[in-house]
């Protein structure tokens, strides 16, 4: 069974929490990435997860995913140059039809499947790990259980202007 849009809408507009306490953990499955996954609860009601992944190999590439049931319904994301993202027929005012390498939000919309609809967020241009990880949390309105901990080594977060 799909989700609808009011649905999707009630829970990204809830307050929720990631559950867990302690650090953060990465997994190192690859030395091109490191990730992390964590249950996400409304009302103490486990019903989703998110998923934050980094590739330590490269500078700013980070993805932050917030699931519903199992279908993702928002992700935050920075990728490097030479990527581009070219929105599908069918997203909102709002949505450019291409834009470059920058911080972005992928946002789900029933009549546009696979979160196809993506807007840059040009004020986390300039951020680190910390603070791409931040937004993600406000923007998702998650209180994070675990503590924040980098994925990336101390030396690339002093680059990349910590």
């Amino acid at each position: 069974m799909g989700l609808d849009q009011s649905e999707v809408d009630a829970y990204l507009q809830a307050d929720k929490r990631i559950v867990g306490d302690g650090p953060i953990e990465w997994e190192r499955p690859a030395p091109d990435c490191s990730r992390w996954s964590g249950t996400v609860e409304v009302d103490a009601v486990r019903v989703g997860e998110v998923w934050f992944i980094a590739n330590p190999e490269l500078p700013k590439a980070w993805h932050f995913t917030l699931s519903l049931h199992k279908t993702v319904v928002y992700r935050l994301e920075n990728q490097v140059p030479p990527a581009r993202h070219q929105n599908r027929r069918g997203c909102p005012d709002g949505f450019p039809g291409r834009f470059g390498a920058v911080p972005h939000e992928h946002v789900w919309i029933a009549a546009v499947p696979k979160l196809r609809c993506a807007r840059p967020i040009k004020e986390l241009a300039d951020g680190n790990h910390h603070a791409f990880f931040q937004a993600f949390c406000e923007r998702a309105k998650l209180v994070c259980g675990p503590e924040y901990s980098s994925p990336l080594p101390p030396f690339t977060e002093m680059e990349l202007g910590s």
